[in-house]
């Protein structure tokens, strides 16, 4: 701890030694010379100016040292400060980002809860409009059966009620019913009866007909109140069934969505503890750090001091008796008193007032009995200082090793990640457009089924105009041939009947093949328009089962199209769900390399703050150790007895 101190004390004991013993068996003289003033001899002389060049090379390192110390703690003051600062930030961030997360995530589980009520809501909608359109359906059913068979009774009425006209108008013509060949008068016959009964007949017919008029348009309402009813009872259901699908790609996107920022949320959770850890481990290095310079700073002062003190006081040793006057005594004039008694004393005095900090007692090795072993034990010291110094090489070389290493390693590490934010950014430019088409797709869909949607209505509509169209026919041709039928069956009760008795054939004229022609051309021509009524009928019936059939192919082919296009919707929908979620932990990925990219390059700049000075000077600083060692072996030559540096001159 104290390493220029203690070799101070070791330079001044040399120089002490050497001094004493000089003064103790003074040199003698040589050619008529005389002695140095100061009673020191030459040898002496020149090894106490070789231990005064020792202290201050010591001092010059030990104020380098100060200097570049003073400047790496700086530097990691300012390093602890933006690290520091830039830790509590992101600690900060991060702690917010968690509660926004969670904030998220109860958002989450709400539109998670609420999305399912509304999928089973869905669900009761649709069963409830399709129960609606299928008793709908049935009540029409009633309706229809109920109107053809009001239809049919008011047409035979009318039949019925026409034919009666017919005849009533035939008997006003002929004054009477021919019954078997002969006229036959009733009441009825009479001109005032047969009018009334004509007329009330007419004015049944014409009820008849009002009620089917009615009929036929409460039907034709009926029919069209259905049509409006159950096309948009199938609309609500189809728009139920695609938002019911919708919904439930919804809620999957939401679980992979929920999945995705509980994920996050741990992450942001492991990494607030991490920060924390991070942070006070960092304050606790930086305020050691701070202690430990403080006490440093403070110790190299007293050995900086000690120095000069030693090396003033070492200069005072070669000065001559005239230089002294002015000054108090020195060590060596009080020497020259005394002899060998300055020895404990003088050496005590400046063990008090230059070296106390060192911790050496030098009086007592000196005051001993046993001067030798005082100067092993300084020996052993200064053994234990050159240790020491090649310890603090040793750490150098370590620190030089680990600088290497960290600086080679985090710079492969910001490599890779570069490489990885390439490839995310890549990666999230990719997804994104795989949703931009999926969009694209999405949106074709919707438009082909909403047209597909406009096709089948329109062919409903026309299927249900022609289905009207052919069921009026229909019933205006059954009731052609029904009234064709009664017409032919009166006519051939008018025209002919049987005599029971004799079996011959009577006309209303008498017998003759003329009428016989007669009756056969208007019955085969009434005969003839029936069969085409048949004829057309069972054309009309037989294109109308075409064309039903043919609509039923198209509402199957629709259905079944249309469910395929929402099983596309659906898995495009997922798709899409899903790829906006690997989107989105893309992008965070993205965010968090680009963040780690950035916490590299910070980490690189403290290693470069940190290992920049020590790596330019490392050289240098190796050289001027292995010159402080070469030194200190000198110096324990010198103790030994040596006149020479021969190390370092």
């Amino acid at each position: 701890m104290w390493p220029h101190a203690l070799l101070t004390a070791c330079c001044l004991h040399a120089a002490v030694s050497v001094t004493i013993r000089a003064k103790a068996n003074p040199a003698p003289e040589q050619g008529g010379g005389q002695q140095p003033l100061s009673g020191v001899s030459a040898k002496s002389t020149r090894n106490i100016k070789a231990v005064i060049d020792t202290l201050n090379d010591i001092l010059i390192s030990a104020a380098n040292e100060e200097r570049e110390s003073s400047a790496n703690f700086n530097s990691s003051m300012a390093w602890c400060g933006t690290t520091t600062s830039n830790l509590t930030a992101d600690l900060s961030s991060s702690k917010e980002a968690g509660v926004q997360s969670d904030v998220t995530l109860k958002e989450m589980r709400a539109d998670l809860y609420q999305t399912r009520d509304l999928l089973a809501s869905l669900g009761r909608e649709i069963q409830e409009a399709s129960e609606m359109l299928e008793q709908a359906k049935e009540l029409r059913q009633e309706e229809s059966d109920k109107y053809d068979q009001d239809a049919d009774t008011n047409t035979q009425s009318r039949a019925q009620v026409q034919k009666a006209i017919e005849i009533l108008g035939k008997v006003q013509g002929a004054g009477g019913f021919l019954q078997k060949g002969s006229l036959q008068k009733l009441q009825l016959n009479e001109p005032g009866e047969s009018s009334y009964v004509l007329g009330v007949m007419k004015q049944l017919s014409e009820r008849l007909n009002e009620t089917k008029q009615e009929l036929d348009a409460a039907e034709q309402a009926s029919t069209q109140q259905f049509a409006n009813f159950s096309g948009t009872k199938s609309r609500q259901i189809t728009d139920l069934r695609s938002e019911k699908a919708e919904t439930t790609t919804r809620l999957r996107g939401i679980g992979l969505n929920l999945v995705d920022e509980t994920r996050r949320r741990r992450l942001l959770k492991e990494k607030v503890e991490a920060l924390t850890a991070q942070l006070a481990e960092t304050e606790k290095k930086c305020e050691e750090d701070k202690h430990w310079f403080e006490i440093r700073s403070a110790d190299r002062a007293k050995e900086m001091l000690a120095l000069r003190q030693a090396i003033d006081y070492l200069k005072g040793s070669l000065e001559t008796p005239e230089e002294q006057d002015d000054s108090p005594a020195s060590l060596l004039q009080l020497a020259s008193t005394s002899g060998n008694a300055i020895d404990a004393a003088a050496v005590g005095a400046m063990g008090n007032a230059l070296l106390g900090a060192t911790g050496l007692d030098l009086r007592g090795m000196l005051a001993g009995k046993d001067k030798q072993a005082a100067l092993e034990s300084i020996k052993v010291v200064v053994a234990n200082l050159i240790s020491h110094l090649q310890k603090e090489q040793s750490d150098e070389e370590q620190m030089q090793k680990y600088c290497t290493g960290e600086l080679s390693k985090k710079e492969a590490e910001k490599g890779k990640a570069s490489e990885e934010r390439d490839r995310l950014s890549a990666a999230a430019e990719f997804k994104a457009s795989t949703v931009e088409a999926l969009t694209s797709e999405l949106q074709a869909i919707d438009d082909a089924l909403k047209a597909m949607k406009e096709n089948l209505e329109k062919a409903a509509l026309i299927r249900q105009n022609e289905k009207l169209t052919y069921k009026a026919g229909a019933k205006d041709r059954e009731l052609a041939v029904k009234v064709l039928r009664q017409a032919k069956q009166v006519l051939q009760e008018f025209y002919s009947t049987e005599d029971k008795t004799q079996g011959t054939r009577k006309t209303l004229a008498g017998t003759g093949g003329a009428d016989l022609d007669h009756e056969n051309g208007v019955i085969a021509m009434l005969q003839k328009i029936e069969d085409d009524i048949v004829e057309e009928h069972n054309a009309a019936a037989a294109e109308e089962k075409d064309a039903e059939a043919s609509f039923e192919k198209l509402q199957s082919e629709s259905v079944e199209e249309f469910d395929k296009q929402m099983q596309e919707i659906t898995e495009r929908k997922q798709k899409k769900a899903r790829t906006l979620v690997q989107l989105g932990s893309v992008r965070e990925e993205h965010v968090e390399a680009v963040r780690s990219i950035a916490s590299i390059e910070e980490q690189l700049g403290d290693l470069h703050g940190q290992c920049d000075q020590l790596l330019r000077n490392f050289d240098k600083r190796t050289e001027k150790r292995s010159f402080e060692v070469s030194q200190l072996r000198d110096i324990v030559d010198i103790l030994s007895g040596s006149s020479l540096a021969v190390r370092t001159g």
